[in-house]
């Protein structure tokens, strides 16, 4: 029919009737092909991937060498929460802890935490990078040891060192940057859920079989670090921080709370900072740290593997 008119019928009537005939032929084969047509789902704001800026590895890298020696010292009123996997003790029986953070770089530090409600000293403990030294007034046990060894209590808090939270308060890449022995960083991209991450491997390619050191995640909302793992020998994790909540502090970035994990020695630590000042000179004296007359001195000794 679209071909000849139909006899009696105007060359008008006909021309219509055929165009009526080929855009029905149209919309039936849209309707058949309709699985093959592309939609748009549009996302609940609450679901859809936040931005996301991008950035190379060499600026990755440059932005991580300048960030890795900005803070020389930080000064801090804190809140701690320590718990344990598998035992409890005088640092877990408390939900909360309030305390005071003084760091000074590279190896300095010292610790104090005290009862919320009593506002009774719970613990003391500072480095100076090599040796460490926890005062227990509610045991009158005072703690000495090196850094790399591990306490012989069943109690996996004990294992706890100021030095495992000097080493997870900073992402400082600078020593594997500078050792030819550490191969270019890998880099690679991740996404959770509506985050997306840059992260950074570095691995040691001058042991027998090359292992990962460490990685640093980065995320892209705003390139700020949220998170360090450290690895010793065959991959096993010594330190997994979480770093959350950067905020503007004397023209820095630093996180308002910090969620460190040591599994070797099963327990993990959150500090929230309530109050910070970074890199204001903080003298010798505030760490130094000696056992009160009549306290039980207790020497850590047995050599351990985790750092």
């Amino acid at each position: 029919m679209d071909g000849v008119p139909v006899i009696g019928m105007s060359k008008r009537t006909w021309l219509c009737r055929v165009r009526s005939t080929r855009i029905f032929a149209v919309l039936v084969l849209i309707a058949a092909l309709g699985g093959c047509i592309s939609r748009t789902r549009v996302l609940p704001p609450g679901d859809a991937p936040l931005p996301r800026l991008d950035a190379s590895r060499a600026e990755l890298l440059s932005s991580l060498r300048q960030a890795s020696g900005a803070i020389e010292s930080v000064n801090a009123t804190v809140t701690l929460s320590v718990s344990s996997g598998s035992a409890t003790g005088v640092l877990t029986s408390y939900r909360e802890i309030k305390g005071f953070l003084l760091v000074r770089r590279p190896l300095h530090i010292r610790l104090q935490g005290e009862s919320p409600l009593a506002f009774a000293q719970i613990f003391d403990m500072m480095s100076d990078g090599e040796m460490f030294r926890v005062w227990i007034p509610l045991r009158n046990e005072f703690f000495t040891g090196a850094n790399d060894t591990v306490s012989a209590e069943d109690n996996p808090v004990l294992n706890l060192r100021p030095q495992h939270i000097m080493e997870a308060l900073f992402v400082d890449v600078r020593e594997y940057l500078d050792d030819n022995r550490i191969m270019e960083p890998v880099l690679e991209e991740l996404t959770e859920g509506r985050r997306s991450f840059y992260i950074l491997t570095f691995i040691d390619a001058a042991r027998e079989v090359p292992e990962i050191v460490e990685k640093v995640w980065i995320d892209r909302f705003d390139l700020n670090i949220v998170r360090k793992q450290v690895f010793g020998d065959d991959g096993v994790v010594q330190t997994d921080a979480i770093y959350s909540g950067h905020h503007d502090v004397g023209g820095l970035a630093f996180p308002r709370e910090i969620t460190i994990e040591r599994p070797l020695e099963d327990y993990s630590v959150r500090i929230r900072f309530e109050a910070t000042r970074l890199n204001a000179g903080i003298d010798d004296e505030r760490f130094q740290l000696e056992a009160p007359p009549g306290a039980d001195l207790i020497e850590i000794g047995r050599t351990g593997s985790g750092n």
